[in-house]
């Protein structure tokens, strides 16, 4: 318990102290109106007491929906769920025991198989479509197949707020429109926002914003902050 508080105090400090560059203008403005503050050095701090407040404010008790209401999540207490994950960019041939890109057809053929197995309760993009052009495509035919492929909860990256605001689109008419889309929101996005040295990704940090005020859950990949 000593070495978790201490880890919790470390975080807390390096916040307070350092902060995070390269934030974009409205991050900023956002954490500033809130009690943040950005230093002659760009560094946007964070406050002690403003993370401390945020994480105690902060939502529970809330459903993951899927587009089946049987497949909804309940993420709180003792409720445990397995997902698939991940970005693996090759798949292996169990027949000719070689390793070839992955497709978009392996993602259409994985996300089916998930649909059919009761002990994975979610989907989350496990390969990258390598035949897609583009970043463009990528995003929206990533979804496109999380969406097709399975009526539980998917979850998967954008990598531009334009392939956010394409795939938001997308989703309002699969929902039957934006206020159904909003009251049971279907898709997570998957953001690395911050990365090493202490720093925003900007672009993704663009896109946790299209997506948050489009109503769409967003799992934060930590790892680069931590």
């Amino acid at each position: 318990d000593n070495d978790v508080e201490r880890i919790h105090r470390g975080a807390l400090d390096l916040l307070e102290q350092i902060g995070l560059s390269e934030a974009s203008a409205s991050c900023i403005e956002l954490v500033c109106g809130a009690g943040g503050r950005l230093t002659d050095e760009g560094r946007l701090v964070f406050p002690r007491g403003l993370v401390e407040d945020t994480i105690a404010g902060a939502g529970r008790n809330f459903q993951l929906h899927g587009q089946d209401p049987k497949n909804d999540l309940n993420p709180w207490g003792d409720n445990t769920y397995f997902s698939t994950a991940g970005a693996a960019v090759h798949m292996y041939d169990a027949a000719s025991h070689e390793y070839r890109e992955s497709t978009l057809k392996d993602l259409y053929n994985i996300a089916r198989l998930v649909d059919s197995l009761d002990h994975i309760d979610a989907y989350s993009r496990p390969v990258v479509a390598r035949d897609m052009e583009d970043s463009h495509a990528l995003d929206i035919n990533t979804l496109y197949t999380c969406i097709t492929g399975t009526s539980k909860h998917g979850a998967t990256s954008m990598s531009t707020p334009k392939s956010v605001r394409a795939c938001l689109d997308m989703l309002h008419i699969v929902a039957g429109g934006e206020d159904k889309w909003r009251a049971r929101p279907f898709i997570t996005q998957t953001n690395c926002f911050v990365v090493p040295p202490m720093k925003f990704a900007t672009e993704s940090l663009d896109c946790m914003e299209v997506a948050v005020r489009g109503g769409m859950p967003i799992m934060m990949v930590s790892a680069g902050q931590s």
